[in-house]
């Protein structure tokens, strides 16, 4: 079974990295109220290096094949479900959920990443009937660049899914900011 890792540090621009100042948030256990873990606090200028790397990734990701995206955002389905155990007890320990909800909540996460990667497979447009005969209507579905998913506390995956399985699959890069409660 796959190991989940610790957030001790961000993923920005394809690398772990510190928070500049170096601070960090507590990660609390609603249940017990013990310290599970901390994760960096991250500044404006850590955010202003995230969209600065989402930006330049963009140009080569809306460029990948609808088909090669579909491929990888089926991967990150599969490889959510070889973790689903631990990603549930993850979410247990952090939100206090019950440990059946958090399971029910991966199996959602899948899911959403398993439909979006169809849905994004070939869907970049459609030809609309033209009013003249001489003309072509067309529909042509272009990514917008950079989307920032703002993630609150209470279904933490799936509503980090549901913003970024759509957007990673029409070709957009993402930003998640996580609930600092359940990061």
């Amino acid at each position: 079974m796959a190991k989940v890792q610790t957030l001790r540090k961000m993923w920005v621009g394809g690398k772990y990295v510190e928070a500049s100042t170096g601070k960090t948030i507590a990660v609390i256990n609603p249940a017990t109220e013990t310290i599970l873990d901390y994760v960096p606090s991250a500044t404006r200028a850590d955010t202003e290096k995230a969209i600065r790397f989402a930006n330049e990734a963009h140009p080569s990701w809306k460029r990948i094949s609808g088909v090669a995206r579909s491929e990888m955002l089926h991967e990150v389905a599969n490889r959510i479900k070889e973790m689903k155990e631990e990603l549930a007890r993850t979410l247990t320990l952090e939100g206090g959920k019950p440990l059946k909800e958090n399971r029910d909540e991966i199996d959602w996460v899948a899911a959403c990443f398993h439909y979006y990667a169809e849905v994004g497979r070939s869907y970049r447009g459609r030809l609309i009937p033209p009013i003249e005969s001489s003309q072509i209507s067309m529909v042509v579905k272009e990514p917008y660049g950079v989307v920032v998913c703002i993630v609150p506390w209470n279904y933490p995956l799936l509503l980090a899914a549901w913003k970024a399985a759509p957007a990673l699959a029409a070709g957009n890069t993402v930003i998640i900011k996580p609930s600092s409660l359940t990061p």
